[in-house]
């Protein structure tokens, strides 16, 4: 059996909107809570205690969940580059469902820099590269995508590239063995250079061009230090009895119960374990520092969001949240740096860590989803994205502005003509959703 409690890191990106920590109203009787369709005040504990969709809102009818569902089309994001020396493999489960037993498909990979494998890869989803560098797979075994292959630059491997649809290579493409089950595309004059066998349902020559799949420019970041710094005369340390400073120099047990709590960093020459009890934010000015294990537990029903300005230092790796429930905790980190993970682990939720770059020695079991500037491992990285991540809006209250830039604006419909409609062919969609009845949503 799996550890009862994992790594739980979470996503949230935004566009360029401004964010204030807002909680939803619901009408409550014992254990049943019904929400309301509007944002409460976000005055004192009560009315956040009371909510029952995500901490963050960014008004005009979009709250956190549109963020999140809008960060979380893929398994794993970087900015920069992924290098493996032991492989990759992406698979998908429903949390809402059941918790993770056997994958599914609808697990993306979306890279804005190169990919580098040393091993085999096998990506439950399609497989996005946006940098004219490509990619590089060694021998050591297959990349196995099941769905699409988009790379705006050359793809060299020394083994096998089997692609279950369709395949767009802005460049020369070498293997041991190819497989399309769709359309191959290259441009006019590229080089396919194939030791074995090669197959494909039809041939295209053209110049392909890959948009960045991850939305990675400065300008689309969230500003988590402003989160943080708002929070610091904005809280409910005071009404329960918690003081900024009682996370410095701290050990032991920690319990927190429903509310938002502000710190002025966080920092353990050992071990720290916090509890957590109802729906919780806490906002970390500076780092987290913890010489020891960070081990940070949910109790039943209980949620957490962890906004870092800083940095995420730890001596372990640390252990948050359920594998029962990785979405119910969100860990954002704000600083630059590097997240060392000595010896690798098994972690349930998702990372946001745009700044950062992810290191880790030894095999990385994640949970739910991974956004991080760059990702480096010498043990192989598994992914489980939770696709319930892309229902993250269905607890917002409902849009009033269907205006729209993006159809990142828009949660699973498509934005035409500047607003929000049904989507009518894939290309309506966010990478990498596909259009299915109208809607934008993550591949069967």
């Amino acid at each position: 059996m799996r550890a009862a409690t994992v790594l739980s890191w979470a996503v949230l990106l935004s566009g360029c909107y401004q964010i204030d920590i807002v909680a939803e109203r619901s009408a409550c009787s014992g254990s049943e809570c019904v929400k309301d369709a509007g944002p409460s005040t976000d005055a004192g504990p009560g009315g956040f205690c009371e909510g029952g969709g995500p901490v963050v809102s960014v008004g005009d009818g979009r709250c956190g969940g549109d963020l999140a569902q809008r960060a979380f089309r893929f398994a794993v994001c970087s900015c920069e580059s992924l290098v493996s020396s032991a492989g990759i493999t992406a698979d998908s489960f429903d949390s809402r469902i059941a918790p993770y037993s056997t994958g599914g498909a609808g697990a993306s990979v979306g890279i804005n820099g190169r990919l580098d494998l040393n091993a085999p890869g096998r990506i439950h989803g399609g497989l996005w590269l946006s940098n004219p560098s490509g990619m590089v797979a060694g021998q050591a075994g297959s990349l196995d995508i099941s769905r699409s292959l988009s790379c705006a630059g050359p793809v060299h491997s020394q083994a096998a590239v089997n692609v279950g649809l369709d395949a767009r290579i802005n460049g020369n493409l070498s293997a041991q063995s190819l497989s399309v089950g769709g359309r191959l595309t290259m441009p006019e004059g590229a080089v396919l250079d194939i030791v074995d066998s090669a197959r494909w349902g039809e041939r295209r020559a053209e110049t392909v061009s890959v948009a960045p799949p991850c939305d990675c420019a400065p300008e689309a970041l969230v500003d988590i230090g402003a989160i943080v710094s708002a929070r610091e005369d904005d809280n409910d340390n005071a009404v329960m009895g918690v003081s900024q400073d009682d996370l410095r120099g701290a050990s032991g047990r920690h319990s927190f119960e429903c509310g938002r709590y502000y710190f002025r960093g966080v920092q353990s020459d050992s071990g720290l374990t916090i509890e957590i009890n109802g729906r919780v934010a806490l906002f970390v000015q500076g780092d987290v520092s913890v010489g020891g294990r960070l081990t940070i537990t949910l109790g039943p029903q209980a949620e957490l969001d962890l906004f870092i300005s800083g940095q995420l230092n730890t001596g372990e790796p640390p252990q948050i949240g359920s594998l029962d429930r990785p979405a119910q905790a969100r860990t954002y980190v704000g600083g630059q740096g590097t997240v060392q993970l000595t010896g690798g682990g098994q972690f349930a939720g998702s990372l946001y860590a745009p700044r950062s770059e992810l290191v880790s020695s030894g095999p990385v079991e994640v949970f739910g989803a991974l956004f991080a500037r760059r990702i480096v491992t010498s043990g192989r990285l598994t992914l489980h994205y939770d696709r319930a991540l892309q229902a993250a809006a269905d607890d917002c209250p409902p849009r009033t502005d269907l205006t729209c830039s993006t159809c990142g604006d828009c949660r699973s419909s498509a934005c035409i003509d500047g607003q929000c409609q049904p989507c009518v062919r894939d290309s309506d969609c966010c990478t990498p959703l596909t259009c299915q009845q109208g809607a934008c949503l993550i591949e069967p």
